[in-house]
């Protein structure tokens, strides 16, 4: 199994480096594909789940600046939660690249307004 994981990572690797030279529409659709499959999986909406194994999501309130936020409660190193799993590796990589995201180039594809 763990030569298994060590060869998912290379490849994740190597996937997400390959978005340093993506356009920005693309980074973009990838990140939030990626988040999109990653709420599928935590809110157990994903049919082949088995909603017996896993437990419901418990959100908690963090304070950041002035404004509160809801998010998932999980601990990094263990539950069916955590960042070992493949699409947040994923996830991580392309958040590398967010230097192609500047306002501007949001802007030219559409995501900020003028």
């Amino acid at each position: 199994m763990f030569n298994v994981t060590l060869s998912l990572s290379c490849v994740i690797k190597v996937y997400g480096e390959a978005f340093s030279r993506s356009t920005v529409a693309k980074l973009v659709t990838a990140i939030l594909t990626v988040v999109h499959h990653i709420l599928i999986i935590c809110t157990l909406t994903e049919d082949r789940l088995d909603r017996n194994k896993f437990s419901n999501i418990a959100f908690h309130e963090v304070i950041f600046g002035d404004a509160a936020y809801q998010i998932i409660e999980f601990h990094v190193l263990d539950g069916w939660i955590s960042f070992h799993h493949s699409l947040h590796w994923l996830l991580a990589e392309l958040f590398k690249h967010m230097d192609l995201l500047s306002e501007d180039s949001l802007r030219e594809i559409g995501l900020l307004s003028v």
